[in-house]
């Protein structure tokens, strides 16, 4: 069973998510972990992706890539602090 582990936050601390992830791995040897981390500005990432944002938006080629390497798994697990829940849903 192919598992992604996804996180959103603002740095890479995420002790919670980090423990859990590595326990998963230990029960299943074909799950990824993933790191979506903004520069210490909790609208930055939404900046990044919108249509309507700035010069530093992500193109529509980078969404796509992402979503490649999400695409292919059996179960995706998302993680986020709360200032990052609207932008993980």
């Amino acid at each position: 069973m192919k598992i992604k582990m996804v996180n959103v936050e603002d740095g890479i601390v995420s002790y919670g998510f980090r423990k859990m992830s590595a326990m998963i791995e230990r029960l299943n040897k074909d799950t990824s972990t993933y790191f979506i981390v903004s520069s210490h500005d909790s609208k930055s990432i939404t900046r990044m992706i919108s249509p309507k944002s700035n010069k530093s938006a992500l193109s529509e080629e980078s969404v796509d890539q992402i979503a490649q390497h999400l695409c292919d798994a059996d179960i995706i697990g998302f993680s986020s602090m709360t200032a990052f829940a609207d932008l993980t849903k």
